[in-house]
């Protein structure tokens, strides 16, 4: 079986496929993991189907985490939203699968509310569902070569509920994780989602990637590493 390589898997329907298989040589399964926001601020600012989020169980809490630049780079949010502002100007937050929009979950605060050069946002979640699966993370350092996986929905697949995506990590830095992957797809909208490794354990956050104008796909992905987010966890 090919490492790299997409696998486009969706459904139309939320009860259907509440099980993925990953195409991996391990025989690793996973819910619904891909979810999407609805932000709205008190300056009147609202956004839908923006970025991604996921959520994640630490010392038996739930999380939900996304990239803080779907926010703070936001052309619809005027006046801008920086970290620091985030829980005073908040109105309301609620993550969701794109397509059903069910289950739908409201965030609660935003834990790491300080400036940082992360672009890990993590929240506390008021319930989580039990049909959205919660992540572990890891704790043990990336290699190169690795076999790894990450969800999403490309913007022009109208129906998808969550695409699974196969690739290997092609290089790693103190911060950050690079995937190479094929075929290559546009990514835009995946920021926030998840890196996970070939057991379905988290890595990273997707937060870049070098897009192709002529082809109009992204060519190569980078994630922020968990380094930052066991700092927030285990304070």
């Amino acid at each position: 079986m090919k490492k790299n390589y997409i696998y486009l898997f969706f459904c139309l329907f939320w009860m259907a496929c509440s099980v993925y298989k990953v195409p991996l040589e391990t025989p690793i399964k996973i819910k619904q993991i891909y979810m999407t926001n609805d932000i709205a601020f008190v300056n009147g600012s609202h956004i839908k189907y923006v970025g991604s989020a996921f959520l994640i169980e630490h010392l038996d809490k739930i999380y939900a985490c996304t990239a803080k630049h779907i926010v703070e780079k936001s052309r619809y949010i005027k006046p801008p939203v920086r970290t620091p502002e985030v829980n005073e100007g908040l109105d309301a937050w609620t993550v969701f699968p794109r397509k059903q929009e069910k289950p739908i979950m409201q965030l609660d605060s935003l834990i790491n509310d300080e400036k940082s050069d992360s672009e890990w946002w993590v929240f506390e979640l008021e319930k989580p569902h039990k049909k959205v699966q919660r992540l572990k993370v890891r704790t043990s350092p990336v290699k190169k070569g690795e076999s790894v996986f990450f969800v999403g929905c490309p913007y022009k697949e109208k129906d998808c509920v969550q695409n699974i995506y196969v690739g290997e990590v092609s290089s790693t830095t103190e911060k950050m994780i690079g995937i190479k992957y094929e075929p290559m797809v546009n990514v835009a909208g995946f920021s926030g989602g998840p890196l996970l490794d070939a057991n379905g354990e988290l890595i990273g956050l997707l937060c870049q990637a070098s897009f192709d104008k002529k082809k109009g796909v992204h060519t190569f992905i980078k994630a922020e590493n968990t380094d930052y987010l066991l700092e927030i966890l285990s304070d």
